[in-house]
């Protein structure tokens, strides 16, 4: 071949990649806006659990090494390095169990530490001759002094595990995150 035939052939493929890529741009625009992304996580709203690590960014950690001249005299260890967040499954608890004399007294979601104890304040029971009489809550001194007691409990439990279902919530949006990605990824390779 000529260097003529050479050079038009060259100009036209680059004519053919240029208009490919602009399609590409047209057809999948870059998102600019965060808002328009599929998944987004600020980290200033992670929970304070041990599950989720915040790292130092590299150039905190240099400047750190800079400031105490500390040279590492062997390489760091995978752990040691540097990351921005790590993610592990958290150790989640149950709530502790109500009393007997509680149970028939406590509605659904007593166990989910995010919300109040729902509780009744009235019922319905038989009395002895099985008529149904209605119960307040309150009419029993042992009844309140138990929930009070199994409450402290509750509460100071519920404190405990915020945060871990909190991280939990962080932990399975990672993991679905990563499943879709591996799906996409999958899709990709097979096309």
């Amino acid at each position: 071949m000529d260097a003529d035939t050479l050079r038009v052939a060259r100009d036209k493929l680059i004519r053919v990649f240029r208009y490919l890529e602009a399609l590409n741009q047209h057809r999948n625009p870059a998102r600019k806006q965060i808002g328009e992304q599929v998944w987004t996580l600020w980290l200033k709203d992670l929970p304070n659990h041990p599950s989720i690590r915040q790292g130092t960014p590299r150039h905190r950690q240099s400047a750190e090494m800079q400031e105490t001249k500390t040279v590492a005299s062997e390489p760091s260890k995978p752990e040691e390095q540097a990351f921005i967040l790590k993610v592990s499954r958290p150790q989640l608890t149950t709530a502790p169990s109500p009393p007997k004399e509680l149970e028939s007294w406590l509605e659904r979601g007593w166990d989910d530490p995010s919300k109040e104890i729902p509780a009744r304040t009235t019922q319905n029971e038989p009395d002895e001759h099985g008529q149904t009489k209605l119960v307040n809550f309150r009419d029993d001194p042992k009844r309140i002094s138990a929930f009070e007691m199994w409450r402290q409990k509750r509460d100071e439990w519920a404190k405990n595990e915020k945060p871990a279902r909190a991280s939990m919530k962080i932990f399975e949006a990672f993991y679905e995150l990563y499943g879709r990605l591996d799906r996409e990824a999958r899709g990709v390779c097979r096309r």
